[in-house]
């Protein structure tokens, strides 16, 4: 009596996982009780297309960790959905119960001593410094690249993980959290050999690792404010941890600062053109008064993907990089490996 298509459409017959993330929820008091809205953001690893119809809990707590369960039905890239709970709470989590095989893997504990805690399913270690009573901690390792970017050009995003950091009573706790990086392609690595790549004439260091941080997915990544990078043996062998100080709720990626210091100084970046802006993702560059010879354009898209490339030594031409999605993207353009301009560029169709 129930219906399968999805079921094989979405779980059997496509390869890979989808992965299933709170974007954020709104609370509004109603009768006594409170109608809270959850909005669910879905992500492929690997896989061709969204699911659709996929029957997944939602955890949600307050701050006297009261917990209510509901299941939620999703489809697509966005869904939402409105439940009463007999509390406000203050965040909500998918899918505790892993009755769902997706792209995350997780693990929660109540603290209640000192000393270092393994969450070992999140790829993650708490070093609880001091606590009080108690704290309910979880961590989700996510398995996909981060939507959002940061909106800082000279930084990528990690296109290869992330973590989602949750609890109640975060406050009775001092604590740091460990984040350890392996972009290797041996058989134990490959979580972070998408990020720890060169970049143009920019070759990987691990000197130029962040720790990226934001409170929920409606903001954008920003640099950590504490935290220690230990590189282990060298900087290029792509091992090492980055510990983060005075831990807080909230979600963590890795970064790399693409970009080297210093501008050529025989181009000014004034004197190149980029028009018109915004554009429907065709538009034309002017070098100005700009020194002669060839130049590298390079297009990025927020998370530091690469869109496209074009080497030229003309002074006026027209850059048509295909069919681009509306949104923001950085042009940045190099002369002789050396970073000479960085321009923000906005596609609205």
């Amino acid at each position: 009596g129930i219906n399968v298509t999805d079921f094989f459409a979405d779980w059997i017959n496509q390869p890979g996982y989808p992965h299933f993330h709170v974007d954020s929820i709104s609370v509004t008091p109603s009768a006594g009780d409170y109608e809270v809205t959850v909005y669910v953001q879905q992500q492929l690893r690997g896989a061709i297309s969204f699911a659709n119809n996929v029957p997944i809990n939602v955890f949600f707590r307050d701050e006297d960790w009261n917990l209510q369960s509901v299941k939620m039905t999703v489809s697509g890239q966005f869904s939402n959905q409105t439940f009463p709970v007999p509390f406000s709470p203050t965040y909500a989590t998918l899918n505790e119960d892993e009755k769902i095989g997706d792209a995350t893997t997780s693990d929660q504990f109540v603290i209640k001593t000192t000393g270092t805690k393994l969450f070992s399913n999140a790829n993650f270690q708490l070093s609880v410094q001091s606590i009080t009573d108690s704290a309910f901690v979880r961590v989700e390792h996510n398995w996909v690249s981060s939507y959002q970017g940061v909106d800082d050009p000279t930084i990528v995003v990690s296109p290869d993980r992330s973590w989602t950091i949750r609890g109640v009573d975060f406050q009775n706790m001092t604590a740091n959290g460990i984040f350890v990086y392996n972009g290797t392609i041996t058989s134990a690595g490959n979580l972070d050999a998408g990020l720890m790549v060169d970049y143009g004439a920019v070759l990987f260091n691990e000197d130029s690792l962040l720790l990226l941080y934001r409170a929920d997915a409606t903001q954008s990544w920003s640099v950590f404010p504490t935290y220690t990078l230990n590189v282990q043996a060298n900087s290029t062998n792509k091992t090492g941890a980055i510990t983060a100080q005075n831990l807080l709720a909230g979600e963590y990626t890795f970064g790399m600062r693409v970009y080297g210091v210093g501008i050529n100084s025989a181009v000014k970046k004034t004197d190149i053109k980029l028009f018109p802006n915004p554009n429907d993702g065709n538009f034309k560059i002017d070098m100005g008064n700009s020194a002669k010879g060839e130049y590298v354009f390079q297009l990025y898209a927020m998370n530091g993907v690469l869109i496209a490339e074009k080497k030229t030594s003309d002074k006026q031409f027209t850059f048509s990089p295909g069919e681009l999605a509306n949104g923001i993207y950085y042009l940045s353009v190099l002369s002789k490996n050396k970073l000479v301009a960085n321009m923000k560029v906005s596609v609205v169709r």
